[in-house]
């Protein structure tokens, strides 16, 4: 008897665009279910995706990759590499069973297809990570600034907590902060306690940077004074090491003298490693030479770039991480910044970001325009993209984007999930090469 799909089968499945193939197995799986005079329906794509999603959040929950509601957050490109980890899950259980003479109850066909995909799901709140020198980070980090300083009104202090533990529920290992974060920059220490609050119970799993400001000596030698930051820092972060500790701006101190004092440092456990941020290649190269450097943090994006030409080529020569800061060029890049948009009166830094001056947002719209098309092509935002095209470029390059939205922060994160191919890539630097920028901040300025 020639065995038809039932309408219900039908139903379910008429939402999901099946490949060819994909949509053959899944016939024979229903098909041989009604033969065997079972009831298998969930063997089907649309139902499997319904039957093992239950299950999948269990066993994310109990690994720690996750919570259940991150699964309505993700992003379409990640519902869609999630679909794409279901149905390659199929497929391998599939031609298993096949080879198997179909000998394997489908009870075990579904648990062999739900191990298949809870490997994919992890990759969604596993991060892909890269080496800053010899520390291990996410493959995109989280610049915590935001929580105290520098885009207007700043959140509560438990909102500032929960969106950097979002951050890390997110896959994110890699936090940044400075002593001087505060709000107007009129006190020490804000952002640091917050985080310190924030990372405590997860210390072991992350990296946390943290720069200090040397501007002038009352007593004792380099190596005394900047002891005496770290040690500040490190109790306002609850932790007895920093992983990553910047000299945030040079002034006038040789750079010798911090990189022989930071080598001191690293000597006795106090840091893991050491860098500097917003400097040029001479003072890199003379810093190098007494103390090797973790990384280098300076301002870099599509319209910031001047560290293409010698600092990042040094960097990669020399085994040294680089960790843009402003990746998304204060928001610019986000394609939600106009000529209209009012930023806050109080201690917002887009007020002076050149960029962002009424004349120079509109002077850069063809570079958000590039941006916005290949969102849409990658069915991403233009930010990832931003994000995407410097993970692309440079496998030492880590940006650490900041915000205080925690919706924001995991759309930032999700940049990672983001791959841009070999075509792509080169299609969109040189329109990008094209394109002339308006404003610029350089390695000079805070």
């Amino acid at each position: 008897m020639q065995l038809e799909l039932s309408s219900a089968y039908l139903e379910r499945i008429k939402h999901f665009k099946l490949p060819e193939e994909l949509d053959k197995v899944n016939r024979e799986f229903f098909l041989y279910s009604a033969e065997q005079g079972t009831a298998y329906e969930k063997i089907t794509i649309s139902g499997l995706y319904h039957a093992i999603r239950d299950e999948m959040i269990a066993d994310v929950n109990d690994a720690g990759w996750g919570k259940s509601e991150d699964f309505n957050r993700l992003t379409d490109y990640q519902k869609r590499m999630l679909m794409t980890f279901i149905n390659n899950a199929c497929l391998g259980a599939y031609r298993q069973w096949i080879e198997d003479g179909k000998q394997m109850p489908l009870e075990d066909v579904i648990d062999m297809t739900n191990c298949l995909v809870l490997g994919g799901v992890r990759s969604f709140f596993q991060m892909k990570t890269r080496k800053l020198h010899n520390l291990t980070v996410s493959e995109v980090g989280m610049g915590c600034m935001a929580f105290s300083h520098g885009y207007g009104q700043i959140p509560s202090e438990q909102y500032s907590i929960e969106a950097i533990r979002n951050g890390y529920d997110h896959g994110c290992t890699f936090f940044d902060t400075a002593e001087v974060y505060s709000p107007g920059l009129s006190g020490i220490g804000h952002n640091e306690l917050i985080v310190g609050k924030a990372l405590k119970d997860v210390r072991e799993n992350v990296v946390i940077a943290t720069k200090l400001m040397l501007h002038g000596f009352s007593s004792g030698s380099v190596y005394q004074t900047i002891r005496k930051h770290l040690e500040a820092s490190m109790k306002r972060l609850q932790t007895d090491h920093v992983d990553l500790y910047y000299l945030h701006r040079m002034g006038g101190t040789s750079v010798e003298k911090v990189a022989e004092a930071m080598g001191r440092l690293i000597d006795e456990g106090l840091i893991g490693g050491w860098g500097l941020s917003q400097v040029d290649v001479d003072i890199i190269d003379r810093a190098q030479r007494v103390t090797p450097l973790t990384a280098i943090q300076n301002i870099y994006s599509m319209v910031e770039r001047d560290s293409e030409a010698a600092i990042i080529p040094y960097c990669m020569a020399h085994d040294i991480g680089f960790v843009p800061f402003s990746p998304i060029a204060s928001g610019l890049l986000s394609g939600k910044i106009t000529p209209q948009t009012q930023f806050e009166s109080y201690d917002d830094v887009r007020n002076w970001v050149p960029q962002l001056s009424r004349a120079n947002i509109k002077g850069n719209q063809p570079i958000v325009d590039l941006l916005k098309q290949y969102a849409e092509m990658k069915q991403a935002t233009p930010a990832q993209i931003s994000l995407a095209w410097m993970l692309h470029k440079y496998p030492n390059v880590v940006p650490i984007p900041g915000s205080k939205n925690k919706e924001r922060i995991v759309e930032n994160l999700s940049a990672a999930n983001v791959e841009l191919a070999e075509g792509e890539f080169n299609a969109l630097e040189a329109s990008l090469n094209q394109c002339r920028v308006y404003g610029h901040r350089g390695l000079g300025g805070f």
